[in-house]
Parts: structure tokens; C-alpha cells; sequence
């Protein structure tokens, strides 16, 4: 589930909640690592990972990976996918481990 929340701060948050297991993933930056790059094409998808706070009035980053391929997104809610993102700009290390875009 997809929603926009007033969270602590000034500014509206994005806000991922895994309906499943119920966590939330309160948005700081999206990394599109690849994209569908002929606007032609009958399927199109983006990938890359999803950087979050599980609380947003806690400095702790995370990261894990995301596809959304012709109007669905997915986001695993497999714990070894979540990696901890020491600064608030990731290195280029977020570039790994992104998910298949198959």
C-alpha cells in the first residue's frame, strides 16, 4: 500500500506499507539503476532500490531492492534484501544487487 503521510518534519513523506508483514518504509530516495529505454515497447519496467527509515524520526537508512514493470510494483519482503545505508546519500555501492528486470 502506497499513501503520503505527515510525518515529524516539515514535509509530507512517502510511505511503502507492506501489507503482509505490516512495515513501514517511510521513502528518502528512489535510485533508478535501469529503465525501459525505447518508449515503444510493449512491456516497460524500471528497477533500482528504495532508500528508507523504518521510523522517520530515527536518522537510520536502509535500502532494498524494486521493479516496476508495466504498472505493478514490487518490493520483496525478504529481510536479507534490506541492507543498512550508513549516510543519507548512498555510495555507489546502492548500485548492486538491484533486481532482474526479467
Amino acid at each position: 500500500r502506497f499513501e503520503v503521510v505527515g510525518a515529524s518534519g516539515p514535509a509530507p513523506r512517502a510511505l511503502i506499507v507492506d501489507v503482509e508483514s505490516r512495515a513501514h518504509y517511510y521513502i528518502y530516495l528512489i535510485w533508478q539503476e535501469d529503465w525501459t529505454s525505447n518508449p515503444f515497447a510493449r512491456s516497460k519496467y524500471i528497477k533500482g532500490k528504495l532508500v528508507y527509515q523504518r521510523d522517520p524520526t530515527v536518522p537510520e537508512y536502509f535500502a532494498r531492492p524494486y521493479a516496476y514493470r508495466d504498472g505493478v510494483l514490487s518490493v520483496p519482503p525478504h529481510a536479507e534484501l534490506e541492507e543498512a545505508v550508513a549516510e543519507p546519500m548512498p555510495t555507489d555501492a546502492i548500485q548492486s544487487r538491484c533486481l532482474d528486470d526479467s
